[in-house]
């Protein structure tokens, strides 16, 4: 996890990132992020996975598109996740991010290593809805909520 007042200026591993909101320091996780409905083998909308990025992980063993992305902990019950367009697949784009928003339609449950550094309890999760999502020349932001 990275610190934002750390990063001496707005980019981790390279990728600038937008000003997130006034808090002076908030926490962001690089993470890869499968896009889909869980029951529908990561087909449709929502989130199916979310996994640590880290180079030394070696590509998972199926076919559907990941896409690295950034989650920010706005609050205790506020994430953002920042996907970088630019690491989006046309595909993704369209059944993603063709709206001002982001559907989830099962519940997702944070995972352990988002969970403990968020400090989040066990059952914290991300409900079924829709979130309402911005999109600027190097970004989607999606605006999630988390209950427990």
């Amino acid at each position: 996890m990275t610190n934002y007042q750390t990063l001496g200026g707005p980019s981790v591993k390279g990728v600038v990132l937008p000003v997130f909101y006034s808090k002076p320091a908030c926490d962001v996780l690089p993470v890869t992020v499968l896009f889909g409905t869980p029951s529908r083998q990561c087909q449709g909308q929502g989130i199916c996975m979310v996994a640590e990025r880290r180079a030394e992980v070696a590509a998972p063993p199926f076919s559907c598109p990941l896409t690295p992305a950034f989650l920010v902990q706005v609050s205790p019950a506020k994430l953002q996740l920042i996907v970088p367009v630019s690491g989006l697949s046309e595909a993704v784009a369209a059944r993603q991010f063709s709206g001002a928003f982001f559907e989830v339609k099962e519940a997702f449950l944070l995972p352990e290593f988002i969970r403990k550094p968020f400090k989040s309890p066990d059952n914290a999760c991300i409900p079924v809805g829709r979130y309402p999502v911005k999109q600027d020349e190097q970004y989607f932001t999606i605006y999630l909520d988390t209950s427990d």
